[in-house]
């Protein structure tokens, strides 16, 4: 497909236990980009990536809870519920290859879709993620402080700034853009994610999955968990130093440069028409 020809952007939606999720689908075929956006985020953060989803067959989700799908209160909104929404959105586009992009709580979650569904993802490329969650380390005392620190909307907003660099050069219009996402996120929702009790979906040391992977980290993160290597003996790691935690909104030529990269090195491109 001619890097020159852009795609038909259309918002969709499906019900998922109950919940209308929406996503936007660009393009037509049966194999796809799948773009992920990160915790309190939405596909709105995607934005810089347009040149990427307006070449390949892409599809930009909202997770259940985040942007414009909805978000009910009483719901635990937790890693296997948002990859079996995923896996519903992929189940109604009828798609059988996915190639999956994952910004920080996105990157788990992309993990989740292939453990869950391992035929239906060809590769994951990470963006400054994560094997668990962080607070998934927590103990419970520390997981209820942190419940009750996210209700406080200071807090969160000092959560937010922390997510930039002390010296950030980045324009104010890209963190004030940022911060508004993450704000507008319901309070319930930010909460649950992060402080849920749920136990995953149980992966046994064997389980070892042979697709390939990059991780593009920030030197903040790039101390990874060994067992991300272990399960996923591909996975190849760029880190980006002096950067933030938003690289595909800090640097987004260069990232999309090496998705594109990514796709070809490893024969993905041609899956996607």
């Amino acid at each position: 497909m001619s890097a020159h020809i852009s795609l038909t952007k259309d918002t969709r939606s499906i019900s998922f236990d109950g919940m209308k999720i929406i996503y936007d689908s660009y393009g037509v075929g049966y194999h796809t980009l799948v773009f992920i956006h990160g915790w309190s985020c939405n596909r709105e953060l995607w934005s810089e990536q347009e040149p990427i989803y307006n070449k390949y067959r892409s599809i930009l989700v909202d997770l259940p809870g985040h942007g414009a799908s909805e978000a009910p209160l009483n719901v635990d909104y937790n890693n296997e519920m948002f990859a079996r929404a995923i896996n519903e959105i992929l189940q109604h586009e009828r798609i059988t290859q996915a190639v999956l992009i994952g910004h920080s709580m996105g990157g788990p979650i992309a993990t989740m879709v292939l453990r869950l569904f391992p035929h239906t993802v060809s590769g994951i490329f990470y963006v400054d993620s994560f094997w668990k969650y962080p607070q998934a380390y927590l103990t419970l005392k520390e997981r209820e402080e942190l419940k009750a620190k996210l209700w406080d909307d200071e807090k969160f907003f000092s959560i937010i700034s922390a997510l930039f660099r002390d010296n950030d050069d980045m324009d104010n219009s890209v963190r004030n853009t940022v911060t508004k996402v993450m704000m507008t996120t319901p309070k319930h929702v930010r909460v649950s994610v992060v402080a849920t009790d749920a136990v995953p979906h149980a992966l046994g040391y064997d389980d070892v999955f042979n697709i390939p992977a990059v991780h593009v980290v920030s030197e903040r993160y790039s101390n990874i968990d060994k067992m991300w290597l272990h399960h996923l003996p591909q996975l190849h790691l760029a880190v980006w130093r002096e950067a933030g935690h938003f690289l595909q909104i800090e640097n987004p030529e260069a990232l999309n440069k090496l998705v594109n990269k990514f796709l070809v090195d490893n024969n993905l491109l041609q899956n996607l028409s």
